[in-house]
């Protein structure tokens, strides 16, 4: 019970900070409801004694048509390389492909299915001080239109920056943000393709698709 509080307790106080948020135009992330009436009491004794510390927050900034980034607020004193994770559970015929990155600032996992590489599932570990043009996600399109087969890098007209924006649109809208491990749902999941949540020490993204979203979910919760 004291571990819920605890919990309860550090997202009401981070949730001091959202006027900060929303005036620098990111995405707020999605949380459970909060009974904010019974934490709030003992909130700024706390912060003021130290006894509890801001978690990290996490938004998505637009930052052109067809690019975003991950935002970070309250990390100054975290890690700046990462450490391994620890996948305390893979489903069967799964094998897991790592690629870190030589300054420590990332490790991602490639998890798939050596029976069916449909199947994949990406799991990226990053440093809270990675630098914001390393953080930047950017859209791009190739594929065919009824017969016609385009690459919107050779696009400059308005067709390809209305295709691209609305390719971002998606991409953000299939994006979850939540405020910590505990917050994620297996039943939200299954409405994303995307995830990020903060850790103490990093923050992680997990890509997969509609139908390996209880997979992914289970991955998540015996992940170390």
């Amino acid at each position: 019970m004291t571990q819920d509080f605890d919990t309860l307790l550090t997202t009401a106080c981070a949730r001091q900070n959202a006027a900060e948020v929303a005036a620098a135009g990111l995405r707020r992330p999605r949380r459970r409801p909060l009974r904010v009436a019974v934490a709030a009491v003992a909130c700024a004794a706390l912060l003021t004694t130290g006894a509890a510390a801001l978690w990290p927050q996490l938004g998505l900034q637009r930052t052109a048509y067809n690019s975003f980034r991950v935002a970070v607020q309250g990390a100054e004193n975290t890690p700046a390389t990462v450490t391994p994770v620890d996948f305390g559970y893979l489903p069967n015929g799964f094998t897991v492909t790592e690629q870190a990155d030589p300054d420590g600032k990332y490790i991602q996992y490639h998890l798939s299915n050596t029976g069916d590489e449909r199947y994949q599932i990406m799991v990226a570990k990053y440093a809270y001080d990675l630098p914001s043009d390393r953080t930047m996600i950017r859209v791009t399109g190739r594929g065919t239109d009824g017969q016609v087969e385009y690459d919107t890098e050779q696009m400059t007209d308005a067709a390809a920056r209305t295709m691209l924006t609305d390719a971002t649109d998606g991409h953000l809208d299939k994006t979850l943000v939540v405020e910590s491990k505990e917050d994620i749902t297996l039943e939200e999941m299954k409405g994303y393709n995307f995830l990020f949540y903060p850790a103490a020490d990093a923050y992680y993204e997990v890509t997969y698709t509609g139908e390996l979203a209880e997979t992914a979910y289970r991955i998540i919760q015996n992940m170390d």
